[in-house]
């Protein structure tokens, strides 16, 4: 599951290996990686309270 940015921080990275670029890129990389995914872990959290009240309520049906 990828989006827009996802895209392009892969093909900057890509283009980066390949002409050998300094590590302050890579240090750039991780952190985009870090906000995109404690975002993506909100996200699954709230799914997941979301999941429980929904088979708790079917247990009181």
């Amino acid at each position: 599951m990828t989006d827009k940015r996802m895209v392009e921080l892969a093909r900057l990275v890509t283009r980066a290996r390949n002409r050998k670029v300094t590590t302050e890129l890579e240090g750039l990389v991780n952190v985009v990686m870090k906000v995109m995914l404690s975002g993506l872990e909100g996200v699954m959290k709230a799914v997941y309270c979301e999941r429980l009240k929904t088979l708790k309520s079917c247990w009181i049906c």
